[in-house]
Formats: structure tokens, sequence, C-alpha cells
């Protein structure tokens, strides 16, 4: 597993996010894969972009309080900062990170800020939260818009559907596979939330061009509020 983790460092795997070069078969236009833009950060005033390695490579995440961005485990690096308030990628408040914290096998990471941001925060689903099979959830990343590697300049959004809410990757680690709905997530949306009825149930983590391995964000719950303090 750790050998697929870096998304500027290995190209052409099929992962989600950094991980991932894939998503649909055919180029799309400039949304996610499919799906649409996101116009105005008042749309997810949450949104988080992680830059690292001198801000060459990046990550999405979410803001789930003043000072902790949730993202994917394996977007840790020593020159982690994180991007808010902004739906263009590469623009928005920069604020450097002091503190990273990574779930116990997860592929999840909880980034501690180094100053307060204030805005309104994403709520992090509780086992309750967790989407049935079939349920569409909605997905947020600033990673590629096709097949062909075409970066963002822009957050993007998409339904996706469950195909099976209690499956596990290869660390055993709780996962939602969620496959296409009106888009599909791909390089650069590692650590994007996915919501279902207004909470983060899931953050993006690897997978095939067709199915991806979400980590089961509702299954933490408890982990990630006595981290942050909630």
């Amino acid at each position: 597993m750790s050998n697929r983790r870096r998304v500027a460092l290995i190209g052409g795997l099929t992962a989600a996010g950094i991980l991932m070069a894939g998503g649909a078969a055919q180029a799309a236009s400039p949304l996610i894969i499919g799906g649409s833009t996101v116009s105005n950060i008042s749309s997810a005033p949450w949104a988080a972009q992680i830059r690292f390695n001198g801000g060459s490579s990046h990550c999405s995440g979410a803001l789930i309080a003043a000072q902790w961005v949730l993202t994917a485990g394996h977007c840790a690096a020593s020159d982690d900062y994180v991007l808010l308030g902004s739906v263009t990628k590469g623009q928005g408040t920069q604020i450097s990170t002091d503190k990273q914290i990574k779930g116990n096998g997860e592929d999840i990471l909880l980034l501690h800020l180094t100053k307060p941001y204030t805005t309104t925060y994403a709520k992090i689903g509780s086992p309750s939260d967790r989407p049935a099979d079939k349920a569409s959830v909605q997905a947020y990343g600033y990673g590629e818009v096709d097949s062909s590697g075409t970066p963002s300049n822009q957050l993007k959004t998409c339904t996706m559907v469950v195909k099976d809410n209690s499956a596990s990757d290869d660390a055993n680690a709780h996962v939602l596979q969620l496959t296409k709905g009106s888009g599909i997530s791909a390089k650069g949306d590692s650590g994007g939330p996915a919501f279902y009825d207004g909470a983060i149930v899931g953050t993006d983590s690897r997978g095939s061009d067709t199915v991806k391995d979400y980590a089961d964000i509702t299954a933490y719950q408890s982990w990630i509020q006595q981290t942050i303090g909630k």
C-alpha cells in the first residue's frame, strides 16, 4: 500500500486523488471527470487544498474545525500547508501546519493549522449517517478533469454511487466503495470529502478507473472528535 501513496512521485497508478491516474474511459469536459464546477466558495466554505513538495503536489480536503483539516493519510508530507477560502486551485488563504495525525492504519490524516480560520466547517458523519448501498453521495475535489491528466483550475463536484458500504481495503480499514454517478474522482482528489445528508461520510483514498475506495469516516467519527477535541 505504501508504494502507491504519492501522486507526484508515482505516476500512472490507479488510485484516487494523489494515488490515482484514472478516471472515465473517455475524456470529459473540465469538471472532476464529469460532474460540475463549484462557482463560489459559499457553496463549499470548508473546501481545503493541501499542498506539499514545495507546492508542486496537492491533495483535496475539508476544514472540520477552526484549526483542523481532514484529508487522506497518504497526503502527509513534511512541508504540508493548506489553502482555504477559494474555489480556484492555487489561490486562497495560506496556512501552514504544525501537527499531522494519522488514523491507526486507515488512510485518514488530520492536519492541525498554525492559526484558526473562521468559516462554516464540514460536519463529520456518525455511524448512523453511513449511506446504504446504491445511495448517492456528493464528492468534491481539486483533481484532474479527464483521463488524459488535464489539471483542474477550480473545485469540482459530482455524485457517486455506493457500491459497497461495508468493504475494507488491503490494510483491513473500513472503506466505502463508490462508482460513477454524474462523475468520478481522479488524480488530485485524494482526501476530498464525500457528503451524505450534509455530513462527510468518506474521504477519497484510492481505487481503479471504475471503483473508488473512500475511507469510511463514519467508522472513525469518535476518534476524529477525540483528536480535535470536539
